[in-house]
């Protein structure tokens, strides 16, 4: 996914000495502010992520970092429910290595901090190059898109009645392959993508996503295959049943709540009825 390299791009390895994390999160707290003053003032809300990449051991003091509070404290994060997703591509020279090993736990609040009740914990992604960095992010970037993993083996998965948007990702160049749908026929390819399926190669960091959206979710259930198959440590699935996409726009379908009260009171006990209904009414 194009999603990727953007939350890598900069992660590339520098022989420089300069890796300031307490005054990244001293530049990240002021944006933060400035963004949450704005939504308060425009009467929006929303959630917010940063996303956290280093390629080496701290040169500055982290004392900041872990201080109560303060302009770099990392608890102002988690007390504002900032999730913080960290990714370490970790240093070549195995002293810094082991210095910016103490990166996860920092982030996860088990060495710097504290988590109370109500506040977002981070959490952090290890990897030796770009392309492992970028592989790791793809569970958190489909969390993000509010899909759920398939459980893809190389060559088949499952597809749940109404899913009408589907992500593949396979870190093998994907020069032939083919997509079936359950009834065994051709759903796209490489060589005829069709109007139902985007392809991005990201050359950057090695990873193929092929975006699926089903002309009829309704009927969408079912192994869904591709040929040919890959290791299934490079082949990840993931579906949901709604999507932003134009594509899936006159598909996706809805949840209808019904029979509920509008006179509910906050932090009191409500009932309705949820449904989910597909395009065609069923």
């Amino acid at each position: 996914d194009g999603d990727l390299t953007k939350f890598v791009e900069r992660a590339v390895y520098d022989d420089s000495p300069g890796t300031q994390w307490t005054n990244g999160l001293i530049s990240a707290q002021d944006q933060f502010k400035k963004k949450i003053g704005q939504a308060k003032l425009d009467g929006t809300s929303s959630c917010s992520i940063m996303f956290w990449i280093t390629d080496g051991a701290p040169t500055d003091s982290t004392a900041p970092i872990c201080a109560p509070s303060g302009n770099a404290s990392i608890n102002w994060f988690r007390e504002n429910n900032i999730l913080i997703l960290g990714g370490l591509l970790t240093p070549r020279d195995p002293s810094e290595a082991a210095i910016a090993s103490g990166f996860g736990p920092l982030v996860r609040g088990e060495t710097c901090g504290k988590i109370e009740d109500g506040w977002t914990k981070g959490e952090v992604i290890e990897a030796n190059d770009i392309s492992d960095l970028a592989w790791g992010f793809v569970g958190l970037i489909a969390s993000i898109k509010n899909l759920i993993n398939l459980n893809g083996n190389g060559s088949s998965f499952n597809v749940d009645p109404s899913t009408s948007h589907i992500e593949i990702y396979t870190r093998k160049d994907a020069n032939n392959w083919e997509i079936k749908k359950p009834d065994g026929t051709v759903f796209c390819s490489a060589a005829n993508p069709g109007s139902r399926c985007i392809v991005k190669n990201d050359s950057d960091v090695g990873i193929v996503t092929v975006a699926v959206f089903p002309d009829k979710p309704i009927d969408a259930a079912g192994t869904w295959t591709i040929s040919p198959g890959v290791n299934s440590e490079d082949f990840l699935v993931y579906g949901g049943l709604s999507s932003a996409n134009e594509k899936s726009r006159n598909t996706k379908p809805n949840l209808v709540i019904s029979q509920f009260s509008p006179e509910a009171e906050e932090g009191k006990k409500a009932t309705f009825l949820a449904s989910l209904v597909n395009a065609d009414g069923s």
